[in-house]
């Protein structure tokens, strides 16, 4: 998760230079120096600054009704000596009365309808998005000003809404051969999908707010390839290490992919969720090659893709079959140690 500050909940720890102290103004709180490869881990990676976020707001004076403050205003951070900022003229608190603000990130990111600070719904797909989805709730009083009156920031708690998946290989310990994998991708999964973000708290959302809109079949009439990857993408061979030490054993690790978050459970007659796998074998001391070519079902054990989650499909190479495990670690447990789960 990522948080983010915008100005009345608690005081930021980088404060940007002085400001009238009536404005509404964002900033970014620090919380961790851990980022790993293309995933957002914390709010001051340049992977999140480097593009801005989208917020509404409103207001609700004593015994009145709600007023719009912010609607699908842009946010962008501009450095570490002024932070985030938004188009002038600057909003400014009122003197009593509750705001509500609502926001997500990265801006790019498709909105379905109209969208208002009490209802969001945003589109993502797998084969035109590329980028985390994030999004953030926050109700709280009027400016509540520090001992030097400047108003505090709200601190603005950004959610992952979506599900990371990689696959992992490993050569098998009775594999004598050396293997190349040459193509990766998902069948059978939904690759667009639909967030209705109506939660009123600050908390992370559940698989309830999705909804799948068109899933990729992995029949012989479907161009449909989910996240696929070949030798070579993003600076990876697709070599896999053997190992040399049991106790520590040598994985090829694909990249991350940010998927829809669904349920891997199918009803009849439909085909069970899958990650295709065209892998070169190439015996010690021949010249020649054997490609297969086979799609293995994804683990029956695991029922859903769940957002905030990262998934790791490891793949065991083995003459004459291969053998696959899952294990899930949630997005901010990087640390935590998860057995992997055999099926």
């Amino acid at each position: 998760m990522v948080l983010l500050a915008a100005s009345c909940g608690r005081e930021s720890e980088v404060v940007p230079t002085p400001v009238v102290h009536d404005e509404i103004r964002f900033n970014v709180e620090d919380f961790s120096d851990d980022s790993r490869a293309s995933l957002v881990e914390n709010a001051t990676s340049a992977i999140f600054r480097d593009k801005s976020f989208r917020v509404y707001a409103e207001h609700t004076p004593e015994g009145g009704t709600p007023q719009d403050v912010f609607n699908d205003v842009y946010v962008s951070y501009d450095g570490i000596l002024t932070g985030w900022n938004y188009p002038a003229p600057y909003k400014e608190w009122a003197d009593d009365g509750d705001y509500v603000f609502r926001a997500f990130w990265p801006s790019s990111t498709m909105v379905e309808g109209t969208a208002t600070t009490s209802s969001l719904v945003l589109q993502y797909s797998t084969a035109v998005n590329n980028d985390d989805m994030m999004v953030a709730y926050y109700a709280c009083p009027t400016r509540n000003p520090d001992s030097y009156g400047r108003s505090r920031y709200v601190a603005l708690r950004f959610y992952h809404t979506l599900s990371a998946v990689r696959v992992a290989f490993k050569i098998g310990e009775q594999a004598q051969a050396d293997y190349k994998v040459k193509e990766v991708y998902f069948t059978s999964v939904y690759r667009i999908g639909s967030l209705q973000y109506t939660q009123t708290e600050n908390k992370a959302i559940d698989l309830s707010y999705w909804t799948g809109m068109l899933r990729a079949e992995n029949d012989e009439f479907s161009t449909d390839k989910v996240r696929r990857w070949v030798d070579g993408d993003e600076g990876v061979s697709g070599d896999v290490p053997h190992t040399t030490d049991d106790s520590m054993p040598q994985y090829l690790y694909l990249p991350w992919q940010f998927m829809i978050p669904q349920s891997l459970e199918v009803g009849y007659g439909e085909l069970k969720p899958g990650v295709h796998v065209v892998v070169e074998a190439t015996l010690g001391g021949e010249t020649t090659t054997e490609s297969k070519e086979l799609t293995l079902p994804l683990p029956e054990g695991l029922k859903s893709w769940e957002p905030g989650k990262r998934y790791t499909y490891t793949i065991s190479l083995q003459p004459n079959m291969f053998d696959i495990s899952v294990q899930t670690i949630p997005w901010d447990e990087v640390d935590a140690v998860v057995p992997d789960i055999i099926f």
